[in-house]
């Protein structure tokens, strides 16, 4: 269960913190109304502590706001590392084994993503 929550956080945090930072947002806006409410009645000074709780709530929901931004931004730039590493590695096996081998997944399990060069792999030992 822990690990299905962390993979939804790894791959949907906007998704996720927009949802978190829904609750505090809203919780604090309606205690800043109600604050409101009574100030425009004349009983405002007595309500002063919900007026400190919702500028908490308030922050605390929009700091969880830019953690889904920031957290959807860290998103995008793994993806598209993901593709560039992918990319790098289908070209090292084209270059060391061919274009047919990149594409079906064949060659060998035990070769180097780093091959050698082909005038080092061709060259036998002269005695």
């Amino acid at each position: 269960m822990v690990t299905m929550f962390r993979i939804f956080i790894v791959y949907q945090p906007l998704r996720f913190f927009l949802t978190v930072s829904v609750f505090p947002l809203a919780l604090g806006l309606i205690i800043g109304a109600r604050f409101l409410w009574y100030l425009s009645l004349g009983n405002g000074s007595g309500h002063v502590q919900s007026l400190i709780l919702a500028a908490v709530l308030l922050i605390v929901g929009f700091l969880t706001f830019l953690l889904a931004i920031l957290g959807d931004l860290l998103s995008v730039n793994r993806r598209l590392l993901e593709e560039l590493q992918q990319r790098e590695r289908r070209r090292r096996i084209e270059a060391s084994f061919g274009t047919v081998a990149a594409i079906a997944g064949t060659g060998s399990r035990t070769s180097s993503l780093y091959p050698e060069p082909a005038d080092r792999r061709s060259a036998t030992p002269s005695s």
